[in-house]
């Protein structure tokens, strides 16, 4: 008899349970940051690092300062996150991902380098204006 009762349970919780894609994640990320003042750094991993596989939730981070802030504010967007799906075995994990860090242009000349290489056209404009990108 209690089988009967666990499976019907079982199969309540998943009728309850709504599909959701990466898509429809990150716009309950954008609403749950609308709704928290989650500050400028967590703002930022939260919008661009975000990956879902099955019902993990997997934000990439690049540097310990947003390791604490994502443990700051976990507990709020999971619940935030599981409710909005209505499904409690929604997980969340971070991962720091060192590589990433390192390909970050931090200096105004590591910035311009950057973003030379995705449009070549920012040369001739300098070199045309007679730009100084070094300041």
């Amino acid at each position: 008899m209690e089988d009967a009762e666990q499976e019907s349970e079982e199969s309540d919780n998943a009728e309850e349970r709504k599909e959701f894609n990466e898509a429809e994640l990150k716009s309950t990320i954008l609403e749950f940051i609308k709704n928290n003042k989650v500050g400028p750094v967590i703002e930022n991993s939260l919008k661009n690092s975000v990956k879902l596989e099955g019902e993990m939730i997997t934000v990439e981070l690049t540097n310990p300062v947003e390791v604490d802030g994502i443990e700051k504010v976990r507990t709020d967007l999971l619940n935030f996150i599981r409710k909005k799906f209505q499904n409690s075995s929604i997980q969340l994990q971070h991962k720091v991902n060192i590589e990433k860090a390192a390909d970050r242009p931090y200096t105004a000349k590591d910035k311009f380098e950057a973003m030379l290489k995705e449009n070549p056209l920012l040369g001739k404009l300098r070199d045309t204006f007679g730009l100084d990108t070094d300041y």
